[in-house]
């Protein structure tokens, strides 16, 4: 079974919001050890979501996340939007988007 799998049809029944608010949780700062669990823990639901492979290799960037590192760097640096948290939202829905579309792949 590939991994992810479930989690990729759990947010895919839940829709692009409900990721959304999820991704949230990563972009955030973080100040208290619970925040940094639930940080962690959400992040590795999204590489579950994205990544292709059973295979995890320490020290090795996948093809998945380092498309998931491109897509936020150029939309954090070449999209021009003036008021911050109108950026952070639709940087949320995007990406959330972008991984539901991954996701999908698997389902």
């Amino acid at each position: 079974m590939t991994r992810g799998k479930g989690i990729a049809k759990l947010y895919m029944t839940g829709g692009a919001n409900m990721l959304a608010y999820r991704l949230g949780r990563i972009f955030t700062k973080i100040e208290t050890e619970e925040q940094r669990i639930l940080h962690n823990d959400v992040l590795a639901e999204v590489l579950d979501i994205i990544n292709k492979t059973d295979r995890v290799e320490a020290g090795k960037l996948l093809k998945e996340e380092h498309d998931l590192l491109k897509f936020v760097a150029d939309w954090v640096l070449y999209k021009t939007i003036h008021v911050k948290i109108e950026k952070r939202k639709r940087l949320l829905f995007r990406l959330a988007e972008w991984v539901l579309r991954l996701g999908s792949l698997k389902a």
